[in-house]
């Protein structure tokens, strides 16, 4: 972790979803009492088992929050994005992070101590609601991911994950939307609980249909459509 100098204004704040709302002088004094800091890609932000005692807010790049089961296996549970909140669960409940946290790119944060988060809550009660509405929505999003893991094959699971994933990572392209992640195979495995030999296999068949491009470690979405078809959805 590297902090940098970046600059940061109130008006940036105002557009994510944690602090809309808040007046100006609160958004400037959330300004002058965080930090801008630079993780590479596969540098943690957050571990698992500690406490930081930060909150952070993505303003670029993107992150993978993973758990490690008790074989030692690890399960990626969601990809954080900018504007996007992590370290929450620890500040709203004094315990440790529940996950590792991990940069899937150049990626920066703007990082607010609890302490200094306190005090903003304290003065803005909308503020803890927002953290309690962005958990609530993480667990259920959570849930309904396990029932899918359940009576969804890989298929239609993958093909969720890539709409997603190109809807909030995505940039017109080559006649489609490229997936601006560096994705290997096992870590598109584990966000839909497969192999790496499954999701191989899926993603050579989709290609060779004109679904979708494969450059690099980088996806290019060419058909929503029949993209969509495969989960069971209209485009």
């Amino acid at each position: 972790m590297t902090t940098v100098k970046v600059v940061l204004r109130a008006a940036d704040l105002s557009e994510v979803g944690l602090f809309s709302g808040l007046p100006g002088n609160a958004l400037e004094a959330i300004v002058s009492c965080s930090q801008v800091r630079r993780y590479a890609r596969g540098q943690m932000a957050l571990e698992q088992g500690t406490r930081s005692g930060e909150v952070h807010v993505v303003v670029s790049g993107a992150f993978k929050a993973c758990t490690l089961t008790e074989g030692g296996s690890a399960v990626t549970l969601a990809l954080i994005g900018r504007r996007e909140v992590f370290g929450e669960m620890a500040f709203l409940d004094g315990g440790e992070h529940s996950v590792n946290v991990t940069a899937l790119a150049t990626s920066y944060t703007q990082c607010i101590g609890t302490t200094a988060l306190d005090a903003i809550v304290e003065a803005h009660p909308s503020v803890r609601n927002y953290l309690a509405r962005l958990l609530t929505a993480r667990l259920r999003r959570l849930s309904t991911v396990s029932e899918r893991m359940v009576i969804e094959d890989v298929s239609a699971r993958l093909a969720r994950q890539l709409l997603d994933l190109s809807e909030r990572f995505g940039t017109a392209d080559s006649g489609g939307t490229r997936i601006m992640l560096d994705l290997p195979q096992q870590e598109l495995a584990e966000l839909v609980g497969a192999t790496r030999e499954r999701v191989n296999r899926v993603l050579m068949s989709w290609t060779k249909k004109g679904l979708i491009a494969r450059q690099g470690r980088q996806i290019v979405v060419l058909s929503r459509p029949e993209l969509s078809r495969c989960t069971g959805l209209t485009a």
